[in-house]
């Protein structure tokens, strides 16, 4: 919850703090350990702690003010000795600050809030236009500095929290996905977008554990465990020992897709429809170039479809159809794309190549060559997608994607009959046959990759289908394998 600061003639053995006036600081940081400037924040005191009017500091330099909506005539200076004010006889009541962090990521200073009672922290979503609870902060030193990460770019999902045994933490109000629901891809980005990439992290006296729902050998959930048929759920424990938390918001399921596999009759039906044959190599070809892009499976646990976001892909995806294919060269001399790549070029640039991400070590750089098709990787490629859907161009964002079991490019949404980039991702969502349908379409299109295909030339099919360049090579020892993998000869 907090740390401390200095000493204090005030504190007890243990090292709280005897005073029932105590000071908090709330900062906000990101996940580099920089100030978030201009983020809304709202700190309050509930029903069931209760606390006397709150006297505030702006900054830490700044002049106090007395809380939104209160007759509290403003404090007076803190001494200097770090004594707090002698108590003053007032009701108690329910508080209520609205601050904007400061460039130093500062939400200001309550000099009286109540020793041991409950504060909560709440940030404005402009996802969810609304105020969205944060974090329970429970200040017992005389001086409290209370950190908060928001938000990060680190996507691992989780269960919704809720009560149980132990100290409960609170259910955040995140946005849920319905039973059988196909996510939209309007949806995943407007609505669940601003929580893609986002933890709670927060330091505060508490340990947290995660508990799986037991099962009976039945395989049915154990009843004293059975709140709410969840997967797992969190506790705090262990209140009195300071511990940063690191929370994961969104729910462990994002979509409800119909069908997550192709069999090898799907294979088959395909390699029919493509003109290759009705034998077993014939499939084992189509086969091949599946699990060459996605590997065992087109979707994630949570229900979505594999991506990976291409950023010189956005580039061209911002031009006319018929300019979409132009040199590189050519490319350079927009004069948007300069601003565009010189501001984000994490999302869009002339070439591929590097790109950032982070995880609770913090940001690095990797290569985005060098990436698998595990959940982690590819929730990092969702990330970027959501940020160049918000922040830059929706249409161009979701072309600049290669969607599913095939990994086709959204610039060729049209191939296939789509009147909108938007219509193809939604199609993604529903299941695989979706991303067969994408892709015979992408074939059909590509002469040189059909021709390539049916007479299993490997490299040539790689430099049709993916482009001629250096990684050509590479790609066709892989089908190569995964060909040979699916039993063709």
């Amino acid at each position: 919850m907090a740390r401390r600061h200095r000493k204090s003639a005030a504190h007890s053995a243990s090292g709280k703090s005897k005073s029932p006036y105590v000071e908090v600081t709330f900062l906000v940081r990101d996940s580099q350990d920089r100030p978030i400037k201009g983020l809304q924040i709202q700190i309050r005191s509930t029903a069931k702690s209760p606390a006397w009017k709150w006297q505030a500091v702006e900054d830490t330099g700044g002049q106090e003010s007395p809380p939104e909506n209160s007759t509290a005539q403003p404090a007076k200076v803190k001494p200097k000795d770090g004594a707090t004010p002698a108590p003053q006889a007032e009701p108690m009541v329910d508080n209520l600050l609205t601050k904007t962090t400061d460039e130093k990521g500062c939400a200001g200073t309550i000099l009286n809030a109540a020793n041991g009672k409950e504060i909560d922290v709440w940030v404005w979503s402009k996802g969810r236009n609304e105020w969205v609870w944060k974090t329970p902060v429970t200040p017992t030193y005389d001086i409290n500095v209370v950190t908060i990460r928001s938000p990060e770019f680190h996507l691992p999902t989780s269960k919704t929290m809720k009560p149980c045994e132990g100290t409960p933490l609170v259910d955040m109000n995140i946005p849920k996905v319905n039973p059988g629901e196909i996510m939209t891809i309007d949806r995943l980005m407007n609505t669940f977008g601003p929580y893609i990439g986002w933890t709670q992290q927060v330091t505060q006296q508490g340990e947290v554990k995660k508990h799986h729902v037991k099962q009976t050998s039945d395989g049915t959930d154990d009843e004293k465990d059975k709140q709410g048929k969840k997967d797992f759920y969190y506790t705090v424990n262990k209140t009195g020992e300071p511990r940063t938390i690191l929370l994961n918001v969104l729910g462990s399921t994002l979509n409800y897709p119909k069908k997550t596999k192709l069999t090898d009759s799907d294979y088959q039906m395909a390699a029919i429809e493509l003109g290759l044959g009705n034998s077993h190599n014939a499939m084992a070809a189509v086969k091949a170039v599946a699990l060459t892009e996605s590997g065992t499976s087109a979707f994630l646990k949570n229900g979505l479809p594999s991506v990976r976001y291409e950023r010189e892909v956005f580039l061209r995806a911002m031009l006319p159809e018929s300019r979409q294919w132009e040199k590189t060269s050519k490319l350079k001399k927009e004069p948007i794309f300069h601003t565009l790549c010189n501001n984000q070029p994490n999302l869009c640039f002339y070439t591929g190549g590097m790109h950032q991400y982070s995880d609770k070590t913090g940001y690095s750089e990797e290569n985005e060559e060098a990436w698998g098709h595990g959940d982690k990787d590819v929730m990092h490629q969702y990330e970027r997608l959501v940020r160049a859907y918000t922040l830059l161009n929706k249409d161009a964002a979701i072309m600049a994607c290669s969607w599913g079991s095939f990994q086709v490019l959204g610039i060729f949404y049209k191939q296939a009959g789509y009147h909108t980039p938007a219509d193809m991702a939604n199609d993604m969502m529903i299941g695989a046959d979706k991303h067969l349908k994408f892709f015979l379409a992408h074939v059909k299109a590509t002469a040189g990759a059909w021709d390539a295909l049916q007479s299993h030339d490997w490299l040539s099919f790689a430099q049709n289908y993916n482009g001629r360049t250096s990684r050509a090579a590479g790609y066709a020892a892989t089908i190569a394998d995964n060909y040979k993998a699916a039993g063709g000869r």
